[in-house]
């Protein structure tokens, strides 16, 4: 009897924990063009195209990490590409990911079959500080085709630490008339 109520109550913490998880979020780009679903291993994501000419905005309030997850879209009469991706954080400097020798997924297809194949994820991930956030996202490579999925998972809120500047003793004496 106490090794069922053990057994049951082992059983309960471990379904419940599963259940709790983190609480990501899918970000979905303020000026998207297009939503593409990819069936990776029989379940649907959905992805956003990015293009060559604009760049695709995002908006988030952090802190937290956030994760680009990009697939090069492959033609059928190609086995692997490279790519190049510019992306702004809050409109600091441009930085550029560069991934070589993408390769067709084997566990992943589009929906839609006009797209050909899709390549492996390859991810990009940032760290982003409190208060709104801006990325600014875009493929440097012209005629390329690469959708992504955009994963924000909220952080801790760090703690500030302040210094103070009062001086640590009066070097002289100052006489107030």
């Amino acid at each position: 009897m106490n090794r069922t109520i053990c057994i049951a109550l082992i059983f309960i913490l471990i379904t419940s924990l599963s259940f709790a998880g983190s609480k990501t979020k899918i970000i979905k780009p303020k000026n998207y063009n297009k939503k593409v679903t990819v069936l990776i291993s029989g379940k649907k994501r959905t992805y956003y195209e990015i293009s060559d000419e604009k760049y695709t905005i995002l908006q988030v309030r952090g802190p937290g990490k956030l994760r680009i997850l990009t697939r090069a879209v492959i033609k059928k009469n190609e086995d692997k590409v490279n790519y190049k991706l510019i992306y702004k954080l809050n409109g600091l400097d441009e930085q550029i990911a560069e991934f070589n020798n993408v390769s067709k997924s084997v566990k992943s297809s589009f929906k839609n079959s006009s797209y050909n194949y899709p390549g492996i994820r390859k991810d990009i991930e940032l760290t982003l500080k409190r208060g709104e956030n801006s990325i600014q996202l875009r493929v440097l490579n012209s005629g390329l085709r690469v959708v992504t999925r955009i994963i924000f998972e909220p952080g801790k809120v760090e703690k500030e630490n302040w210094i103070s500047y009062s001086p640590a003793s009066a070097s002289e004496v100052v006489e107030l008339i």
